[in-house]
């Protein structure tokens, strides 16, 4: 499971998105759909810590993402970044390498 708990991310002292909440279990087929400058990439490059959230919680199986070690991490999440593009928005999605759950550090 993903969750996503009150999580705001800023840039230049403004809002990409503020109190985002999303619950993905695990089998469910999640697809982020926006217009240009949404947040999108943003949320995908937080759940692998490329970025960190401003506020807010970001968990993998009830964990927080903080407690995960980071190469691991990184290498067990696989993201297709733009699978496709139809009129003004963009889809995106991710996977997991294994379908195990994840072990923390």
């Amino acid at each position: 499971m993903i969750r996503y708990q009150n999580v705001t991310q800023c840039y230049q002292d403004k809002a990409t998105f503020e109190g985002l909440t999303l619950h993905i279990e695990k089998g469910e087929f999640f697809v982020l759909v926006g217009k240009s400058g949404s947040g999108k990439t943003t949320a995908l490059k937080m759940l692998n810590r490329l970025i960190d959230a401003d506020s807010g919680e970001i968990y993998i199986d009830n964990k927080p993402i903080t407690s995960y070690n980071l190469r691991k991490l990184r290498l067990d999440i696989g993201r297709n970044h733009k699978i496709t593009r139809r009129r003004r928005h963009s889809f995106y999605g991710f996977r997991f390498r294994k379908s195990e759950s994840f072990t923390a550090t």
